[in-house]
């Protein structure tokens, strides 16, 4: 199989009944019989589909794999993989989102069931009508995207020429308020 979780999920998510970690750290699908967890799908060509209640992926090379549909709490489809229009309307019927990605994991678009959207709109209305709440989580959300900025440039650029640059990102991170910056990640 060409799939391979990251490092950090694949420690983190047990193995289930059909799908699971290979021995090798690979994987079609995941599911388990406690809760539900993500089902990732990487292998170039493969199709995911309904079939009954659960949630088949054929892929061109393999058995096919599957997991209870009930069982599925997202579907996240890396590179050159097909959703039929069925397996989409079951899974955004029941609240489950659908993300594609490119081959090495860019988000392309996303898909999320309009069930339970209401409330949520309602509570962002709420917000926008209360300046002080408004205000606060604009000031929280711009010091958290300078952190990130500050933080991504740490990780991508070498050298002491960045420094006066990532000094004057965690002033305008402060200044928008965040209190504290560790390793790059503003705390409030």
């Amino acid at each position: 199989m060409k799939f391979r979780l990251p490092r950090l999920l694949r420690n983190a998510l047990p193995a289930g009944r059909d799908g699971g970690v290979a021995e090798d750290g690979r994987a079609a699908a995941l599911a388990s019989s406690a809760a539900c967890v993500p089902v990732l799908v990487q292998d170039e060509g493969a199709t995911v589909r309904l079939t009954g209640e659960r949630l088949m992926v054929t892929r061109k090379d393999g058995p096919d794999r599957g997991v209870r549909l009930d069982e599925v709490a997202q579907l996240a489809l890396l590179g050159n993989v097909t959703v039929t229009t069925p397996c989409i309307h079951a899974l955004l019927a029941r609240g489950v989102p659908i993300a594609w990605h490119s081959a090495s994991g860019w988000l392309h678009g996303a898909a999320l069931g309009g069930h339970g959207q209401a409330t949520l709109r309602l509570a962002q209305y709420r917000l926008a009508d209360d300046p002080k709440r408004s205000l606060a989580f604009a000031r929280t959300l711009v010091a958290t995207k300078i952190a990130n900025a500050r933080t991504l440039l740490r990780r991508r650029c070498e050298g002491d020429a960045l420094t006066p640059t990532l000094d004057g990102l965690a002033r305008q991170a402060r200044a928008a308020g965040v209190t504290q910056l560790v390793d790059g990640v503003g705390m409030l």
